[in-house]
């Protein structure tokens, strides 16, 4: 486990020093940090150093995040076996949800239910709008850690599980609490991204690969390699998937159809996660150390750095272009 440092920040990309540096509870405040990011993601060959512009705190070893449709942001707490939820411009939770064991993993379905991976009870609770209890449970797991949705509504689990179980992703239909397929041939698998035509990608840490399974495949089609402990996926608009080497010091970007890696993105220290705002910036955090890295579109070199972190260890972005880091979450693999 990484050390408990239980608070999130959010950047407004204000410069260090300058003057817009404040709160996002005051609403006007939060849009205004939200153009300011806007300029300076549009102007993304500026380079810099960028400080947080509001910490949310109330949270314990977070380490993964989600938004829901109306700007409210859940938070895994895996220190304290809760999720909370940060109504639009809080830094404090509005609500507590509750029932869970480990959150590892967060997912929003079309309806806006949320789905929570319980890495040690190995389920996964789903919580229904508005909800602080679980409405349903999906069985049948083994230490669930990476969830993604299909366009058709399906749910898709990894099983990173132990040294002999971890093989599997579990699928199950929409409202269905156990599994309607089984995706086999894997080995600790340790995240899940689909492209736009529907294929899934599941990370194996344990392999050093990433498997694809055409849309309803159980089997893998293809097999991309050279990569070194992959546990973060993300596609950008041109469909090049990127992959985090959790083992290594570089970002990996795979051209469409690839089955090897065509480049890296270096100056990054054993990357965790990664994001891609709407202007094709990349972000990557870099756990174990202070700080997340970010990419210009088609850059290989970092031309930002967000500073000031502890354990920065999970990304989201909301409608307004802010970049909020989970610092100290999760378990280190």
């Amino acid at each position: 486990m990484k050390p408990p440092f239980n608070f999130l920040f959010s950047w407004g990309y204000a410069r260090r020093g300058a003057a817009e540096t404040g709160s996002i509870a005051n609403p006007l405040r939060y849009l205004l940090l939200a153009l300011v990011a806007l300029g300076l993601l549009a102007h993304s060959a500026e380079a810099g150093t960028l400080a947080p512009a509001a910490t949310l705190s109330g949270v314990s070893s977070p380490n993964a995040m989600a938004f829901d449709n109306f700007g409210n942001l859940f938070v895994a707490n895996y220190g304290s076996t809760t999720v909370s939820k940060f109504a639009l411009g809080a830094t404090t939770p509005s609500a507590t949800l509750t029932g869970l064991s480990a959150p590892y993993a967060l997912a929003f379905d079309s309806g806006g239910n949320l789905f929570v991976a319980n890495y040690s009870a190995n389920t996964v609770s789903k919580f229904a709008v508005g909800a602080t209890t679980p409405s349903a449970t999906l069985t049948g797991l083994n230490g669930p850690d990476a969830l993604a949705f299909d366009s058709a509504g399906n749910l898709y689990v990894a099983n990173y599980g132990s040294s002999t179980t971890g093989t599997t992703v579990s699928k199950f239909a929409p409202g269905a609490t156990t599994a309607s397929a089984t995706l086999t041939g894997l080995k600790f698998p340790s995240a899940l991204a689909f492209d736009s035509s529907g294929n899934l990608y599941v990370a194996n840490y344990g392999a050093n690969t990433v498997s694809k399974f055409a849309p309803g495949g159980t089997t893998a089609s293809a097999t991309i390699t050279g990569f070194g402990g992959p546990v973060a996926l993300a596609f950008d608009s041109s469909g090049n998937l990127f992959v985090a080497n959790s083992l290594g010091t570089t970002v990996n970007k795979v051209l469409p159809g690839g089955v090897t890696w065509a480049s890296s993105l270096t100056g990054v220290v054993q990357p965790d996660a990664l994001l891609f705002d709407s202007f094709g910036n990349l972000y990557v955090t870099n756990p174990g150390f202070t700080f997340v890295s970010r990419f210009s579109p088609g850059a290989t070199s970092a031309a930002t750095t967000l500073a000031g972190l502890n354990f920065p260890d999970a990304l989201a972005v909301d409608a307004f272009g802010n970049i909020y880091v989970a610092n100290g979450g999760g378990a280190l693999r």
